[in-house]
């Protein structure tokens, strides 16, 4: 009796605690962000907090904190993976022996693509940084200064005037930007739009080329 008095006695043995599998730093990162991108995505707001971010991607506060110090670095670190989606990284950029008219094909091409499966979401960041005037508004800046010095010195190289270019290629950019609501409610395809637009696009650009060549040769 003693002996299995002793025995029921005894303690089981604990039980290991697992722990849960370490993440790659850039993994956990990258969660984070998709994270955030989600909140914009659902809210088509681009005012999230680092607290709202946190919970939507399941980790503390200061888990997010050590990646992303302020809210202004996790905006760069959104429009950084939306210019890349903008401008196909995974494609390669376009080839400066491209021929111009080729270019604008190819861009147009990719960015309603882009806005077919992202939306406005890249605008919107814009518009918050913007706003908020930090390091990201600076890289959102960046970003436009680079498009927009490639269109004017193609543009420029084909024999426009700077001033010409430089117009030319703020409405064109702005103009984009207005597509999203007709390919979100499916009255164009992505094909259509893109054909559509290059076509209304090049067919612009050669008629100001036209003009500029003709004034230049009455001047």
């Amino acid at each position: 009796m003693d002996s299995d008095t002793n025995i029921s006695q005894e303690k089981a043995p604990a039980q290991k605690r697992k722990r849960a599998k370490r993440l790659d730093p850039s993994v956990r990162q990258e969660l984070i962000v998709d994270a955030a991108s989600r909140l914009v995505e659902q809210r088509q707001s681009a005012s999230f907090t680092l607290d709202e971010v946190a919970a939507e991607a399941g980790v503390s506060r200061p888990l997010v904190h050590r990646y992303f110090s302020c809210r202004d670095s996790l905006l760069q670190a959104l429009l950084l993976r939306e210019f890349d989606l903008i401008i196909g990284t995974q494609k390669g950029l376009v080839p400066d022996d491209v021929s111009t008219a080729e270019a604008h094909r190819i861009y147009i091409r990719r960015h309603f693509e882009y806005l077919k499966d992202r939306g406005r979401i890249y605008y919107m960041l814009l518009n918050e940084a913007h706003a908020e005037g930090g390091e990201a508004s600076k890289l959102a800046r960046k970003f436009f200064n680079r498009s927009r010095t490639y269109w004017i010195d193609r543009k420029k190289n084909d024999g426009l005037r700077e001033e010409e270019a430089i117009l030319g290629m703020l409405m064109t950019m702005s103009a984009l930007q207005g597509a999203e609501s007709t390919l979100r409610k499916e009255r164009l395809t992505v094909e259509e739009a893109s054909d559509f637009w290059t076509t209304f696009v090049l067919a612009g650009w050669e008629a100001v080329a036209a003009k500029s060549a003709k004034s230049k040769t009455e001047d």
